[in-house]
């Protein structure tokens, strides 16, 4: 066995892992591994895979195959409007509109006077985080749910709210584009009960942090009072609260999600340990709200501009890379060639569910990019490739024979197809292809292609880009300056990008910014 000892000062537990982030990848080997597939060719597949899910009796694109609440609808963590969301916005005319039948699904009835989400349906019935609903194998059992039947896993609300907000501004976005420019017309163009549904579980969010400073774990889906607390679980509270105070133009929510977000960066972050975010894993150590509260520190960043969120953002970064595979699975016997399984990238979601996944749950991982853009640190670039390059794969570790396998309850709880197809399909949306900056002649590919500088001209880059797969890509090439950089990313900027078609085992020069409609030649 091969072991390289590393020595250095660390007083604090943010040192140690920021030197881990550093050596993360130095006894990495260079060994082959199954090729990733590319954006356009994985969004294709998972939106046709979500598509297959579609329920007409209900109007909703379900989670998993409906033979429970759990996989037919969740609110936040494992589904709901983090599925819809990159569907209204990249899917095509049918996903567009199932998108938009699926959010009001989701508005009906799925929200508690409270202000907060209910957590599963069956599409007729709502249900809660007690484990109260029906399992297959398992039925109702109102005793064994006394106690708990109220019960309400805050990240559920966290995440709902973070991915309402974005549909909101979204469909704002493109009714300016298209007529509410020329009329001057300054009203919301999204639906009236999207717009109060945020409001209330933004007011849910800020009143539980009034009353308790904290954002707890459970809370009381009625009265919104804590029941269990404790933990990071609702990560991207501050976030989802700082995208509804900048929405909305309510200060309020902007002041909790500060205050939040400080507290979750004392208490979690620089503690080395976030906890709490899967609603099947108790209060174990959890990459999930990890990655969540990356996504706060650089939201607030971008909306304050206060860079002391850059720090807590790279600090939380740091912890999140400690639960992402830096490398391959050795061979199995001496002598044999590697697993055909690629590691790389695979993020574990909590210290008890070992199963690799391509992303953190349930996000793009696309504010490590807006963190690289903020620091300059190209390890950030690095990070978020090796997860994007995890489109189309999935690992789990081998099981002893010895060994007990999986608890059923995880795959009855998480359906894996349904999680696996919004995460790629949140990846394919809010991270682009290729990553260019014009003046400093740097260019950098998440997609599954090669990308080089063949040229660089005034005000220009000539990109050689090549597809070493077996699909068809069409590849969005994002180009900025490095002043451009100095501002947060526009809602739009990857969507907005001209989407260059590379043939399988091809290769295309490509000019950004453009000097025509069309990039490549």
């Amino acid at each position: 066995m091969r072991v390289r000892a590393v020595a250095f000062e660390c007083d604090t537990v943010t040192e140690l892992v920021a030197r881990l982030f550093v050596l993360r990848k130095a006894l990495a080997d260079a060994r082959p591994r199954p090729g990733a597939v590319v954006f356009s060719a994985a969004f294709a597949r998972h939106e046709a895979r979500a598509n297959e899910r579609w329920s007409e009796r209900t109007g909703m694109l379900a989670l998993g195959n409906r033979d429970s609440a759990y996989s037919t609808w969740q609110h936040g963590w494992c589904g709901g409007f983090g599925l819809s969301w990159p569907l209204l916005a990249a899917g095509n005319a049918q996903s567009h509109e199932r998108a938009l039948h699926s959010i009001a699904f989701g508005l009906d009835g799925g929200q508690a006077p409270s202000g907060f989400f209910h957590a599963v349906s069956d599409g007729r019935r709502w249900y809660d985080d007690g484990f109260t609903a029906p399992l297959p194998g398992r039925a109702a059992d109102p005793e064994a749910a006394r106690g708990h039947p109220r019960w309400h896993l805050v990240r559920r609300t966290a995440d709902t709210l973070f991915y309402l907000t974005k549909q909101i501004a979204w469909v704002d976005l493109r009714r300016s584009r298209e007529s509410r420019a020329a009329s001057g017309d300054a009203t919301s163009a999204a639906d009236p009960r999207w717009i109060k549904a945020a409001r209330r579980a933004a007011d849910a969010l800020a009143g539980l942090w009034d009353r308790h400073r904290q954002m707890g774990q459970i809370v009381d889906i009625e009265t919104g009072d804590l029941i269990v607390g404790g933990s990071s679980a609702a990560g991207l509270a501050p976030a989802a609260l700082a995208a509804a105070a900048d929405l909305f133009r309510e200060p309020r929510y902007l002041q909790v999600a500060r205050d939040a977000g400080r507290f979750f960066f004392e208490r979690f972050v620089a503690a080395g340990l976030t906890c709490g975010g899967p609603g099947d894993a108790l209060q174990c150590p959890d990459s999930e709200s990890a990655a969540a509260l990356v996504e706060s520190f650089v939201t607030l960043y971008e909306i304050t501009g206060d860079r002391a969120w850059v720090e807590r953002a790279r600090a939380a970064a740091h912890l999140f890379a400690t639960w992402v595979f830096s490398y391959n699975n050795p061979p199995a016997a001496p002598g044999t060639a590697p697993d055909d399984i690629r590691m790389v990238g695979a993020v574990i979601p909590d210290a008890q569910n070992l199963a690799g996944g391509p992303g953190p749950v349930l996000l793009a991982g696309d504010a490590l990019l807006r963190l690289y853009r903020a620091t300059g640190e190209r390890a950030f670039l690095e990070l978020l490739r090796d997860t994007t390059r995890q489109l189309g794969h999935r690992w789990r570790p081998p099981t002893p024979p010895e060994a007990p396998g999986p608890t059923d309850l995880r795959s009855q709880v998480v359906p894996p197809d349904g999680l696996f197809d919004a995460l790629a399909l949140l990846s394919a949306t809010q991270v682009p292809g290729v990553y260019a900056q014009v003046d400093k002649g740097f260019v950098f590919a998440f997609d599954a292609v090669d990308a080089r500088v063949k040229e660089k001209l005034p005000g220009r880059l000539v990109l050689a880009l090549h597809n070493p797969t077996k699909d068809d890509a069409r590849v969005r090439v994002l180009a900025e300056t490095s002043a451009d950089a100095d501002r947060p990313l526009p809602m739009a900027a990857v969507l907005d990008t001209l989407a260059v078609p590379v043939p399988a085992g091809e290769s295309i020069d490509v000019v950004v910014p453009p000097v025509t409609s069309s990039a490549a030649h």
